[in-house]
């Protein structure tokens, strides 16, 4: 079998079945030929349909499996946004005076990014900190609101492996269900890998730059109440 068939065999053949029982013309070849199973029939389509369809035995991991690949890209993006929001969280700790464990029991309770904000800007304003380490912060908050819909989209969205009939190859698609002010985004469309770079770009930034800023933001350079110890 190809990698074409081990990609698919990772994903639902249902699926599958369907969406080629729907648009390719020539499916009841296969199905004359008498194959005998649903995988063996969306193989035989895609053969019809001009698929390169390769024998082989299946591997654990094919050498090009862009579904792998974009979760990998979204795992740098959820997991450098968890380590800035800590982060956030750690600052209100110290800003607020309160031990790391009282203060975790506040802030693990603040669901958005923006309420966060705001606990940090106000106690940054009660703590007299510089101007313009507040005006960093601010700035901070307005590009974070927006970056925190782009994770969003891409930690909570479901995606598919579907077939680029143009380009005769594989694609992952994310499928986006939500409201925008009164307007319902209710569609599919291909994730692509410029995007994912995109947002990690946009991620690592704001990142980047509480780290730089956490001194003049808080007022001390120690950082990290939960740093794993060394011996």
């Amino acid at each position: 079998m190809s990698e074409v068939i081990e990609v698919m065999a990772r994903a639902d053949v249902d699926y599958f079945w369907q969406d080629t029982g729907k648009r390719f013309e020539n499916f009841e070849k296969p199905i004359a030929a008498g194959v005998r199973s649903r995988m063996e029939a969306i193989v035989a389509a895609l053969g019809f349909a001009g698929f390169q369809i390769q024998k082989g035995p299946i591997t654990a991991q094919p050498q090009q499996d862009v579904y792998e690949a974009r979760l990998l890209e979204i795992g740098r993006i959820t997991t450098t946004w968890a380590k800035f929001e800590h982060f956030i969280d750690q600052a209100i700790w110290i800003l607020g005076k309160v031990d790391p464990r009282a203060g975790a029991c506040i802030t693990s309770q603040i669901g958005s990014i923006p309420g966060k904000f705001r606990a940090l800007i106000a106690l940054m304003a009660e703590a007299q900190r510089p101007e313009e380490a507040q005006k960093i912060v601010r700035r901070m908050n307005e590009e974070a609101s927006a970056v925190a819909l782009i994770r969003n989209r891409f930690a909570h969205g479901p995606l598919d492996m579907g077939i680029n009939f143009e380009t005769k190859d594989f694609d992952v698609y994310l499928r986006k269900v939500s409201v925008d002010g009164k307007k319902l985004i209710f569609e599919t469309s291909p994730l692509t890998h410029e995007e994912l770079v995109d947002a990690q770009k946009r991620i690592s930034a704001l990142y980047l730059s509480l780290i730089e800023n956490w001194p003049s933001i808080v007022g001390t350079s120690s950082i990290d109440a939960l740093a794993p110890r060394h011996s």
